[in-house]
């Protein structure tokens, strides 16, 4: 995180032909940032592998995160702030279902394997769901 936020702010003054020095109180922000969350989310990253409901929160932090910003900090100032808050939101709510939707077919898939392997364990004739 570190390192990207020094890419982004160096890349930015190279764009707008400023100097680095006006971003170091923004880029130490980052930084701080970064240190301070940096293992926590790498942690629910790979939490995030996991098929169970501790994997499907771990999946949910990201679209979580972009709404929470949307809501507490919006982009203001610049036309189409009011565009891009909405495709953030709606892009943030659909991967946030997607998420939802994948674990929730997964669940009945893997009850309904658990039922075939009862169904074949105890000699009864298998019915087709």
């Amino acid at each position: 995180m570190v390192a990207a936020a020094t890419a982004y702010y160096a890349t930015d003054s190279l764009v707008r032909d400023e100097p680095l020095g006006l971003y170091l109180p923004e880029l130490l922000r980052w930084w701080l940032a970064g240190v301070a969350f940096g293992s926590l989310l790498g942690g629910v990253g790979a939490y995030a592998r996991r098929p169970d409901a501790l994997g499907v929160l771990a999946r949910l932090v990201v679209p979580a995160g972009a709404i929470a910003q949307m809501v507490l900090d919006p982009p203001s100032g610049a036309s189409g702030a009011s565009a891009a808050r909405l495709i953030v939101l709606a892009a943030a709510a659909m991967c946030a279902a997607a998420v939802v939707t994948r674990f929730l077919a997964r669940e009945r898939h893997d009850a309904h394997d658990q039922r075939e392997r009862v169904a074949g364990s105890t000699g009864r004739k298998r019915e087709r769901w």
